[in-house]
């Protein structure tokens, strides 16, 4: 019975050794957790820089071609603004030049913005349709105005970062309340998918239901991105996302030949010092169709759709401090008493 008991003893203490040899043993980066969390201290400042551009085109088999584009370049900084009245601090977008510029066949309004400065919104009539009736001008006219005035209405105010912990997801708020679905300058703004767990490893998948507003009309297929965790560093974490459609015409129709395709790229990298690096967001919207017999004019069609944007973010290096010095070299104090040589 003592040698048993020796035994199971010896056995014991060699077991947390072992476990204790693997523990020591650091883990390959691929195999960390990151944590998907902002973490902006209140002395960090964080460049931000956005360029969105839109492109749309529909050429159909009888009327008018329509054009439109959408461009958005946006520069500003991140810092954490203390909270008033016992409320906790928000991560504030401070913009310090953007221009927002809308265009169609018939007009063009560009919104400009300058820190410190009333925001700046132009309107200008093109000229369009030579064709068009006077009822017409006037409508694309009112439209213009319509469109600038919402801009500079849901351009006005102060930006923030909100974090929503539920879904580990990021939203920019205007005014405290968030740009998406808009009208705003960033309801169009691809930040990040939101993330199924805080931490997330390396090789991690899911899905991401499709925003409806993103999808054409009569894509029903179009569903969900794939999303992976597809590198993960000592320093960043790297995600990409993807869903791609080919446009096939109805098995009912006979008489018309449909090609095509609609395809959403995205990427997005997480600094693991705690705030979201860079991202960047493709789609594309291709569809033709070419069709015969009488009504051949009414369903013959040619659509291009795209979208591209990009974001960074880059923390700069902490201010230096008048009386802080390089390595081996002496305090401002002495070098001014320092006899000259």
């Amino acid at each position: 019975m003592s040698r048993i008991l020796s035994a199971l003893l010896a056995a014991m203490v060699a077991a947390p050794l072992q476990d204790k040899d693997k523990q020591d043993k650091p883990l390959p980066a691929s195999e960390e957790l990151v944590e998907i969390k902002w973490d902006v201290q209140k002395d960090d400042r964080l460049d931000f820089k956005w360029s969105y551009d839109e492109s749309r085109k529909h050429i159909p088999g009888q009327g008018e071609t329509t054009e439109s584009t959408d461009k958005r370049d946006i520069v500003g900084e991140l810092w954490l603004k203390e909270g008033e009245n016992g409320q906790p601090a928000v991560i504030v977008l401070e913009i310090k030049k953007g221009q927002w510029a809308v265009a169609t066949r018939d007009y063009e309004v560009t919104l400009s913005m300058a820190a410190g400065k009333k925001l700046d919104v132009q309107q200008k009539m093109k000229t369009g349709d030579p064709k068009a009736s006077q009822a017409a001008k006037d409508g694309q006219k009112t439209q213009a105005g319509f469109i600038a005035e919402n801009m500079r209405k849901n351009s006005e105010g102060e930006y923030t970062l909100v974090f929503d912990t539920r879904r580990n997801n990021t939203g920019i708020f205007l005014n405290h309340r968030p740009c998406k679905p808009g009208p705003s300058l960033f309801d169009k703004q691809f930040l990040h998918s939101p993330i199924p767990n805080a931490l997330i490893r390396q090789g991690q998948t899911w899905k991401e239901p499709i925003d409806t507003s993103l999808v054409p009309t009569g894509l029903m297929e179009a569903k969900d991105i794939d999303y992976k965790a597809t590198q993960v560093t000592a320093l960043l974490a790297t995600f990409k996302g993807g869903f791609q459609l080919p446009i096939v015409k109805p098995p009912t129709v006979t008489n018309q030949n449909v090609s095509g395709n609609y395809s959403i790229t995205r990427e997005f990298v997480w600094n693991r010092a705690g705030y979201l690096q860079s991202s960047k967001e493709e789609i594309t919207f291709t569809k033709k169709v070419d069709a015969t017999g009488k009504d051949a004019a009414f369903y013959k069609e040619d659509n291009t759709n795209t979208v591209k944007q990009q974001l960074t973010i880059k923390k700069k290096p902490p201010p230096t401090k008048p009386d802080e010095k390089k390595d081996g070299e002496k305090p401002a104090e002495e070098r001014k008493t320092e006899p000259k040589k």
